[in-house]
């Protein structure tokens, strides 16, 4: 039963946790004065004072902050410059969470637009050409390709980079929020069942381009606010020693009866568990504890919450028929938020290891706040610490195991993070 705190900030860690799955929109070209500097600047202070987890932010910050970057953004010519000076200034602050309509190349640009353009198909039904990506190497790669996928039958294999999808190129040396591998994901998943994905491929120094069909995942479409339609995936397979291996893209409740249903299926016959949060941005908090409640026969507090000045500590409740065997979780450089605040949950309560590379440390929450000067701040109004109270922001969740990706390991058939995990289950 939530208590009155919890009630009270309800809405507020709901819209937060939503929104580290990041929305964002590209500032303006036009020509600007120092008074619109001056007026935008004032409103991401005051809106960031307001919110902060720190009650004398301003005071703390405004001098060696405030005052040591204003005569900079007075100077910016248009909005994008106002963008792009205050962000350098609030990156002084050192929480993640905190930006403001930062700059994007031509290809960013066009790769955010494409993401909210509709394209041919029952787009009703969620659908992708069959195969998921991962940064390696500052690349956008693939990763795994599903079986009965077109991309399947195209011969697509993991470990070939991703260059250009429906005439949008992808190019990860031009900076661009929130990043390209994210902004690939919703290029593959934008369209319904039955449209068409034009996918450029490189390996070995050769490219080829395949036209792949989207064909249904089972996923869910849902909708948080202004954010863009979201398509959350789940897939799972049982691998060999009985060895359940989950994957799912975000933390969203529709992926827990889906887990339930796998737990329940296998539970007897099961010698371990994979969960694969590579790539996932995180999303809501309640669907972590859920899912633990699932993989483990034992309460695991999440951690703690610091939101205007309440302190929650939200835990697991152990389902009767939950998993009571070795878990492994699987996390990597864009395991962010909720993931991040999961994955150390169960290695704090000893109830899993984790396999992979130190998440990012991008774990505050956070809204999106609409500026009178027209631009969207997000910014954070709480912390994250474990359940030691260790931060997690700027630090992130360091693995048992550190395992390194290879684009050259994945053509030729080794996902080395998957593989090593697999390994620490059988011992």
């Amino acid at each position: 039963m939530m208590t009155t705190a919890m009630k009270r900030n309800s809405r507020k860690i709901f819209a937060a946790l939503a929104a580290l799955l990041m929305w964002v929109t590209a500032a303006a070209e036009n020509s600007t004065s120092s008074a619109r500097a001056q007026q935008v600047l004032d409103e991401v202070w005051n809106a960031i004072a307001r919110s902060h987890y720190n009650p004398n932010f301003d005071q703390e910050f405004r001098k060696s902050v405030y005052d040591k970057h204003r005569d900079a953004v007075l100077r910016s010519a248009n909005d994008r410059e106002i963008a792009e000076n205050i962000n350098r200034m609030v990156a002084e602050i050192g929480d993640s969470h905190i930006q403001l309509a930062p700059p994007y190349g031509e290809a960013g640009t066009a790769a955010l637009r494409a993401v909210n353009t509709p394209v041919n198909g029952n787009d009703a039904i969620a659908a992708d050409p069959g195969f998921s990506v991962l940064d390696v190497d500052g690349k956008v790669v693939v990763h795994q390709v599903f079986d009965g996928s077109a991309a399947a039958e195209k011969g697509v294999r993991p470990g070939e980079e991703v260059i250009n999808i429906d005439g949008v190129a992808i190019q990860p040396e031009q900076p661009v929020f929130p990043g390209w591998t994210m902004l690939t994901r919703s290029l593959l998943l934008r369209g319904g069942a039955g449209s068409k994905a034009r996918v450029t491929l490189r390996a070995d120094g050769k490219e080829r381009t395949l036209k792949l069909e989207r064909r249904p995942n089972n996923g869910t479409f849902f909708q948080v606010g202004a954010l863009p339609r979201l398509t959350a995936v789940y897939r799972s397979r049982l691998l060999p020693d009985n060895i359940l291996y989950v994957q799912f893209n975000l933390f969203v409740p529709e992926m827990v009866s889906r887990f339930r249903k796998d737990i329940r299926r296998y539970r007897e016959q099961m010698r371990g568990l994979i969960i694969d949060l590579r790539g996932n941005p995180g999303g809501i908090l309640m669907t972590a504890e859920w899912i633990a409640a699932w993989c483990c026969a034992r309460e695991v507090p999440m951690g703690k919450l610091i939101i205007d000045g309440t302190t929650l500590t939200p835990r697991s409740v152990p389902q009767p028929r939950a998993y009571d065997g070795p878990v492994a979780i699987l996390i990597d450089g864009e395991s962010c938020s909720t993931s991040e605040l999961f994955s150390g949950a169960m290695q704090d309560a000893k109830a899993a290891i984790l396999v992979g590379a130190k998440t990012p440390g991008m774990c505050l929450p956070s809204e999106f706040v609409k500026l009178p000067s027209g631009f969207r701040l997000q910014t954070v109004f709480g912390n994250s610490l474990r359940t030691d109270g260790r931060q997690i922001e700027k630090i992130g969740i360091t693995p048992d195991l550190e395992v390194p990706m290879h684009a050259e390991a994945l053509l030729k058939g080794h996902d080395e993070v998957l593989e090593r995990a697999v390994k620490a289950l059988q011992r």
